[in-house]
């Protein structure tokens, strides 16, 4: 196990989908294909397997997919007891090895927030925010997300926080590997809220940022927000 792989499970869980040889990962063809790249790069180092981003070539989709072709890759994750086939008729949830180690399990986090949660504008402030359909796989990232001290409420498929204290929590000790979430917070602290439309605009002041990115040295100056 490592960080990197962990993100990869987290990844996967989130918008992946894994056969007897293939694994897929989908995206938006708008926000994504940055962050799509980076898990290329992930499943090189990791596993030295090689992955094509592609579009889907149906009329009028939007939709991006990573897909790798490889039947140990899909066993190796079954192995660790990722489902094969229809996820919704599993019961999906975090590798333990994964859920007890505090600094896999944040990368993991980071994997599951890059694909199926945001950081998104509410009105006048910002929040953070996760949804899946499967109950196991939610509860156990809202016990990992109240314990870290960034996720204060709990709604039907949805959990996150309305509170600028706790979406600081999380980019301190999650972080992410999609630039449309740094797009968000750093524009955030100059006291822009953008909304997802907005955010392709700004894609070039942070693409050339170190992956995956943590709030560190920048914190000092997020005191605006929280104000």
């Amino acid at each position: 196990m490592s960080a990197g792989l962990a993100e990869l499970v987290g990844a996967v869980l989130g918008d992946g989908t894994l056969t007897r040889e293939l694994l897929r990962i989908s995206g938006d063809g708008r926000y994504d294909i940055e962050y799509l790249q980076y898990l290329a790069g992930l499943l090189r180092e990791t596993f030295g397997l090689s992955a094509v981003i592609e579009m889907d070539s149906r009329p009028l989709k939007r939709t991006i997919y990573l897909r790798t072709c490889s039947r140990d890759l899909a066993m190796y994750f079954k192995g660790l007891g990722l489902a094969i086939g229809d996820k919704s008729k599993a019961n999906v949830c975090i590798p333990e090895e994964i859920f007890q180690d505090k600094a896999f399990a944040n990368a993991c986090l980071r994997g599951l927030f890059d694909t199926d949660g945001t950081i998104s504008r509410r009105s006048t402030y910002m929040c953070l925010e996760f949804t899946s359909h499967h109950p196991s796989l939610l509860e156990q990232v809202y016990l990992l997300g109240k314990e870290r001290g960034f996720i204060t409420y709990r709604y039907g498929n949805n959990i996150g926080t309305n509170s600028a204290r706790a979406v600081l929590r999380f980019f301190e000790s999650v972080g992410t590997s999609h630039i449309a979430h740094i797009v968000r917070l750093m524009e955030w602290r100059q006291g822009r809220r953008l909304y997802k439309v907005d955010v392709l605009e700004h894609y070039h002041k942070y693409k050339n940022i170190a992956l995956p990115f943590h709030l560190g040295r920048w914190s000092s100056g997020m005191t605006s927000i929280l104000q």
